[in-house]
C-alpha cells in the first residue's frame, strides 16, 4: 500500500451535524469533528496486514462527530425550589473562568488511527494518519483498503496518536486507557479523543459507509449566582470539581474504571456570579437502587456509590443573623443521555455528554442533604424578657441541618417556630436551624428574675424574664360621711401580674369597685367606700394589702406585697350663732351642721339657757335644736351663751357650739337739763326707761343738798318711769353745784346729774372813801335769798368799823355802813371781808378815811356843764375822760344826773415857784418841770400814800369858772397859761385836751408838746 499525503484543500469536506435535544431547555452541542479525508483520491497509510486471509478491497467511510448528549441540565437552589433547564449549544470558546473551548477545538481531529478486526478479534489491518486531518463544512471522508471478511469490526480512534505499538488485539484495544491531559487552567491540552466503530461484512465489491465519532470526554458547565438579600449572604471560598478520573478508556467501558486515580479541578470564586467549564473523562460511578434510591435532587448525596464526580461549593453563609462557617454544597451531575433512569439515582458521567448545572443561592435550605455545615455557631441567649405578660424575644437556633431536636416549653412560655405556634408546656420538635420567638404567657409572679434553661439541639438556651414590679399610691382622704369614696388611689403593676387587694381589720371600709385580678401595666384605680360615718373628730385609717404574683399564694413572700393606707377624715360639727331679744324667749330654734349619720346630743352650761331638744339619732348636713332663754339680759352689752352639740357618742367625737347671742338690755335716765334754782326747796323730775323686767334701785350721791322725793326701788316696765327730787339748802357757792343720782337696773347703772345754780352775792363797791370829818360810808350787799353772810375786819384801822357783822341775804340790796371818827392825821383805812358762810362768796371792801387835807376841796357838779358843752364839742373834747375812760369813776354819769363829787386840788401851783414857770409835756419829754405831767402827778405825795392824777377837761373848766368868778378858795391857776387835762382828744391817745386859764379856751395838743402847765387833783 502506499501512503497518500497530498490533501486537496480546495475541496470542501462534508460534515454531517447531529443535534440531540431535551425537552426542557436549549441544548449545548459539541460541534462535529472534521473527519479525516480529502478528495476521493485521498488514501491513508497502509500498515502491514497482521491477520486475516481475505483480499484487499477499496473502502470509503464518511465520518460524523456526534453532538453532545444532555443527560442532566439542572437549575438548583439552596431552597426547596428546583427547575429544569437544558442548554441548546456549547458556549463560545474562552478560558475556563468564563467560557468553554472553541467549537473548532472541540471538533478537531488532529490524527486518526484505524484498525480492522475479524469476529475473533484478530487484527486484519491498521492505518494511521497525522497532520493531514482537516475539517470542512461538508464533512470528512477516508479511503482505505480493507480485507474482505464476512464479519469484522473497524475502529476509528481520533486524537489518540499512533497505537500500533500498543494495540496487539481487539481485547487490548477495548481496555486500553490513556492519561487525560489538561492544561494549567484545567482545559484539555490537546484535541479531544474520539472513538467510532463500524461493524459488518467486507465484500469484494468494497464498502462505502459512515461512522459516528463519539468524544471520549464529558463536559460540565457550572453557573452559580449569589443573591445577597433578605437577610441572606454567602461568601464563597472555593468552587471545585471533585473525583475527576485521571485516565480515559478508548472504548467506552461498561462500568467505573478500576485502578485509576482521581483529581480535583478548581473553579472561579466570585461573590456574585460566575460560569465554570470543565472537561473530564467519563466516570461511570453507577446507578443506585433499592435502599439507596432517592426521590429528589436534595437527597442526591452519593450514597451507594464511590468516587462519583461532584461539584462542591464552599464558603461562609449568613442567614437570619447567624453566621455559618465551612458551608458546603455538593452537586452530583451524573445521568444518562436517554433519561431512562432517574437522574436522582444516576451518578454516571458519560462520554460526549454535556452536564449543564445552574445554581442560584438565595438562602440555605438546611433540610437539603447536599448542604453540610462545618461548624455550627453557639446559640446566643436573648436579652431578658420584660416581666409583663406577652413579652417576646427571638432566638436563633443554630442547629446542624438535618438534625432533629426537640424540647418542652415551660408553663410560662409559648413559642412560634416556622410560622407554627406552640402553647405553654407543649413539646416542640424541629429539624435543623430555626428562629424561635418566645412569648411569656404570664407575668413573672416574683420580683426577682426568673430563668428557664432549655436544651435545644444539644445546646443550652437560657431564657430570662425580668422581675415584676408592684407600685401603689395611697388614695386621697375620703370624707367623714358614710358612702364617701376615696380618689387618686391606684395600683401599677407589671402587665399580666395577678392582683389581689384585701382590707385589714376595718369594718367601716369596703371597695368602691373591685380591683382587677390582673394588672395592665398602667395605673389601675384603687377606690374605697366608707360604710359608716366616722364617729371621731380625728381621722381614722385602715391598711389595705395589695399583693401580686407569688405574694398572693405565699404569705411569707413580701416582695410583691404593698400596703395602702386609706384615711377617712374626722367628722365635724359646725355650730351657728343665733340672735335673741334681751327679754326671755321660748321654743327658739338654732341649727347646726354635722357629718351625716351620727347620733348627737345637745347640752348647755349657761344658766339662762335651757335646751328643748337634747338628742337625735342621725345627723344630717343641717339639723335643728330648740332652746329657751329664761332671763332678761341684765347688761347693756350683748351676752352669749353656749349650746354644745356632740356627734358620734365617743370620747373623741367632734363637738360644735351654737352661740346664743342675747341682745343687750338698755337703761336710760334723763332729767331736766336746766339747773335748779340756787335756793332751798327747788324741785325737778328725772325719768328712767329700762328693758322690761329688770329690778332697779336709785342712790343719791348729792344727799347733803338734794332730797329724792319719789320711790327709789322697783322693776322696769320697758316704758318711761318718772321720779321727783328737790334741793335741801341754798347753794352757798357762786359756781353751779351738781350731784349724781345713780339708777341701777340689772348690771347696768346710769347716772343723771342734778344741777343747782350757783348763788349770787355782790357788794356794790370794793372801796369806800370817807372824809376826814366825822361821817360814815356804806356799801350795798345783795345775795341769793337765804345766804348767810358776815362782815369782818381783815386788817387796818380799828377806828373804822362795820355797822353789822352778820346777816342773811334776802335777795334784795342790804346796806352795810362803815363808821369813822374825825381824822386829824394822815389817811387811814381798813379792809373788811364780806363773805357767805360755808360758801365761796367773798368780797373785800377797803374803807379809806382821808387824811387831814393839804390842798383845797373842790366839789364838782353840773353848774358849768351846759357852758362847757356850748364851748366845746363833747365828742372831740370829752369832759370826764381819763386816759381813754370817758366816764371816769362814773363822774360823767353823776354830773349829768345832777349829782356831784369832790376832789382835792393841789394846794400850790407848780408854775408859782419863785423863779421860773415850770411847764412840761404830757407823757414824753420833760420840759422845765424836769418830768412829764403824768409822772409828776403819779409821784406827787406818794410817800404819804396819796394818789394824785391829772384832772379831766371839765374839772379844769369848772375850776376856771370859779376862779374867773372870784369864787375860788384855792390858790389861783396861772393866767395866760394852758394846763394839761387827762381827756383824750377825739379818741387819739397822742393828743390831749388843754384849757387856757386866761380865757377858758378849750383846745388840744400833742402829748409830746412841752409848753403846757400841770396841776394835780386827788379823788376823795
Amino acid at each position: 500500500m502506499k501512503r497518500v499525503s497530498n490533501i486537496d484543500n480546495s475541496q470542501c469536506i462534508y460534515i454531517r451535524r447531529l443535534r440531540v435535544g431535551l425537552s426542557l431547555a436549549c441544548m449545548l452541542l459539541f460541534a462535529l469533528l472534521m473527519l479525516l479525508g480529502a478528495c476521493s483520491q485521498t488514501e491513508v497509510e497502509e500498515r502491514p496486514i497482521t491477520g486475516g486471509e481475505g483480499k484487499e478491497v477499496d473502502a470509503t467511510f464518511r465520518m460524523n462527530v456526534l453532538s453532545n448528549n444532555f443527560p442532566s441540565t439542572r437549575s438548583l437552589m439552596f431552597t426547596d425550589k428546583e427547575t429544569k433547564e437544558v442548554a441548546d449549544t456549547l458556549s463560545a470558546p474562552s478560558t475556563r473562568a468564563t467560557n468553554a473551548l472553541d467549537k473548532s477545538v472541540e471538533d478537531n481531529v488532529a490524527n486518526l488511527w484505524i484498525a480492522q478486526y475479524d469476529d475473533t478479534g484478530k487484527l486484519y489491518s491498521q492505518y494511521f494518519e497525522s497532520g493531514a486531518i482537516t475539517s470542512a463544512a461538508t464533512g470528512l471522508e477516508v479511503n482505505l483498503k480493507l480485507k474482505t471478511s464476512a464479519a469484522c469490526r473497524i475502529y476509528f480512534i481520533a486524537n489518540a496518536g499512533d497505537l500500533e505499538s500498543f494495540i496487539t488485539g481487539e481485547s487490548v484495544l477495548k481496555t486500553y486507557t490513556k492519561d487525560f491531559a489538561v492544561s494549567a487552567d484545567g482545559l484539555p491540552s490537546g484535541s479531544l479523543g474520539m472513538t467510532g466503530v463500524w461493524s459488518g461484512a467486507v465484500t469484494d465489491a468494497g464498502i462505502t459507509g459512515s461512522v459516528d465519532l463519539v468524544r471520549q470526554a464529558a463536559k460540565i458547565i457550572f453557573k452559580y449566582t449569589i443573591s445577597n438579600a433578605n437577610g441572606f449572604s454567602f461568601t464563597p471560598t472555593a468552587v471545585t470539581l471533585n473525583n475527576v478520573p485521571a485516565k480515559s478508556q478508548l472504548i467506552e467501558p461498561d462500568a467505573q474504571l478500576s485502578s485509576v486515580s482521581y483529581g480535583t479541578y478548581t473553579g472561579t470564586v466570585d461573590n456574585t456570579t460566575a460560569t465554570v467549564y470543565w472537561y473530564l473523562p467519563e466516570n461511570k460511578a453507577g446507578i443506585v437502587s433499592d435502599a439507596n434510591a432517592v426521590t429528589s435532587e436534595k437527597e442526591k448525596v452519593g450514597t451507594g456509590v464511590s468516587d462519583a464526580t461532584y461539584i462542591e461549593m464552599t464558603g461562609t453563609a449568613v442567614q437570619n443573623g447567624v453566621t455559618y462557617n465551612d458551608v458546603s454544597v455538593k452537586l452530583y451531575p451524573g445521568g444518562d443521555a436517554a433519561h431512562t433512569t432517574g437522574t436522582y439515582n444516576n451518578y454516571n458521567v458519560s462520554r460526549n455528554c454535556a452536564y449543564n448545572m445552574t445554581i442560584t443561592l438565595t438562602g440555605i435550605d438546611f433540610a437539603d442533604k447536599r448542604v453540610t455545615v462545618g461548624s455550627i455557631p453557639e446559640i446566643t441567649n436573648p436579652d431578658n424578657l420584660d416581666a409583663a405578660k406577652g413579652a417576646t424575644k427571638e432566638v436563633q437556633i443554630t442547629a446542624r441541618p438535618g438534625v432533629e431536636w426537640s424540647f418542652m416549653l415551660p408553663s410560662w412560655l409559648s413559642a412560634v417556630i416556622g410560622g407554627t405556634s406552640a402553647g405553654a408546656g407543649a413539646q416542640i420538635t424541629y429539624n435543623g436551624p430555626a428562629k424561635i420567638t418566645f412569648t411569656s404567657v404570664s407575668a413573672n409572679p416574683t420580683a426577682e428574675e426568673r430563668t428557664e434553661t432549655l436544651s435545644i439541639a444539644g445546646k443550652n438556651v437560657t431564657i430570662k424574664q425580668n422581675g415584676s414590679e408592684l407600685k401603689v399610691n395611697n388614695p386621697g382622704q375620703m370624707d367623714a360621711a358614710a358612702n364617701s369614696v376615696s380618689t387618686n388611689g391606684w395600683v401599677n403593676a407589671t402587665n399580666g401580674l395577678a392582683l389581689l387587694a384585701t382590707i385589714s381589720s376595718a369594718d367601716w371600709l369596703s371597695f368602691a369597685s373591685p380591683l382587677a385580678t390582673e394588672a395592665t401595666g398602667a395605673n389601675q384605680d384603687l377606690t374605697f367606700k366608707a360604710t359608716t360615718s366616722n364617729p371621731s373628730k380625728n381621722a381614722r385609717s385602715a391598711t389595705v394589702v395589695v399583693k401580686g404574683g407569688n405574694s398572693i399564694s405565699n404569705g411569707s413572700y413580701l416582695a410583691l406585697s404593698k400596703n395602702v393606707t386609706v384615711t377617712q377624715a374626722g367628722s365635724t360639727v359646725t355650730g351657728s350663732t343665733v340672735e335673741v331679744a334681751a327679754t326671755p324667749v321660748s321654743n327658739a330654734t338654732a341649727t347646726f351642721g354635722a357629718t351625716p349619720g351620727l347620733a348627737w346630743t345637745a347640752t348647755t352650761g349657761t344658766a339662762w339657757i335651757t335646751v328643748g331638744t337634747t338628742s337625735g339619732s342621725n345627723t344630717a348636713a343641717s339639723n335643728s335644736v330648740t332652746y329657751n332663754t329664761t332671763a332678761t339680759n341684765p347688761s347693756s352689752a350683748k351676752r352669749a351663751g353656749i349650746i354644745t352639740v356632740t356627734a358620734g357618742g365617743q370620747s373623741d367625737s367632734p363637738t360644735g357650739t351654737i352661740t346664743v347671742s342675747q341682745a343687750a338690755s338698755s337703761l336710760t335716765v334723763s332729767a331736766n337739763t336746766n339747773p335748779l334754782a340756787a335756793t332751798s326747796g327747788a324741785s325737778g323730775t328725772y325719768t328712767l326707761n329700762g328693758t322690761s323686767g329688770l329690778s332697779f334701785s336709785v342712790t343719791n350721791a348729792a344727799s347733803a343738798w338734794l332730797t329724792l322725793t319719789g320711790t327709789t326701788t322697783g322693776t322696769t316696765n320697758g316704758s318711761n318711769q318718772t321720779f321727783t327730787y328737790k334741793t335741801a339748802s341754798v347753794n352757798p357757792n357762786s359756781a353751779e353745784r351738781s350731784g349724781d343720782v345713780t339708777v341701777t337696773a340689772g348690771n347696768m347703772s346710769e347716772k343723771v346729774t342734778i344741777r343747782q345754780s350757783g348763788s349770787t352775792f355782790s357788794v356794790s363797791n370794793t372801796s369806800v372813801n370817807i372824809a376826814a370829818t366825822v361821817t360814815s360810808g356804806s356799801v350795798n350787799v345783795t345775795g341769793t335769798s337765804g345766804l348767810p353772810w358776815t362782815a369782818t375786819r381783815a386788817s387796818g384801822s380799828t377806828d373804822i368799823s362795820a355797822g353789822t357783822t352778820s346777816s342773811t341775804a334776802t335777795g334784795s340790796a342790804q346796806t352795810l355802813t362803815f363808821n369813822t371818827s374825825v381824822n386829824t392825821g394822815g389817811e387811814r383805812s381798813a379792809v373788811f371781808t364780806i363773805a357767805v358762810t360755808g360758801g365761796n362768796h367773798s368780797k373785800t371792801v377797803t374803807v379809806k378815811q382821808a387824811a387831814g387835807m393839804t390842798g383845797t376841796l373842790i366839789t364838782i357838779d353840773n353848774t358849768h356843764y351846759a357852758a362847757y358843752k356850748s364851748a366845746a364839742n363833747v365828742t372831740s373834747y370829752p369832759p370826764f375822760d381819763y386816759d381813754g375812760n370817758a366816764d371816769y369813776k362814773g363822774h360823767k354819769t353823776t354830773v349829768e344826773a345832777g349829782g356831784s363829787y369832790s376832789i382835792e386840788l393841789q394846794k400850790e401851783d407848780p408854775s408859782g415857784q419863785p423863779s421860773n414857770d415850770y411847764y412840761t409835756s404830757y407823757n414824753s419829754g420833760t420840759g422845765t418841770l424836769g418830768q412829764t405831767a403824768q409822772n409828776y402827778c403819779a409821784n406827787y405825795r406818794k410817800t404819804n400814800g396819796e394818789t394824785w392824777r391829772i384832772p379831766t377837761e371839765y374839772e379844769l373848766y369848772y375850776m376856771y369858772k370859779i376862779q374867773a368868778a372870784g369864787q375860788n378858795s384855792f390858790t389861783p391857776f396861772a393866767s395866760k397859761r394852758y394846763y394839761w387835762s387827762s381827756s383824750v382828744y377825739n379818741g387819739n391817745s397822742g393828743i390831749r385836751c388843754i384849757l387856757n386859764f386866761s380865757n377858758g379856751n378849750i383846745n388840744s395838743n400833742y402829748t409830746s408838746y412841752n409848753y403846757i402847765y400841770v396841776r394835780c387833783v386827788r379823788d376823795i
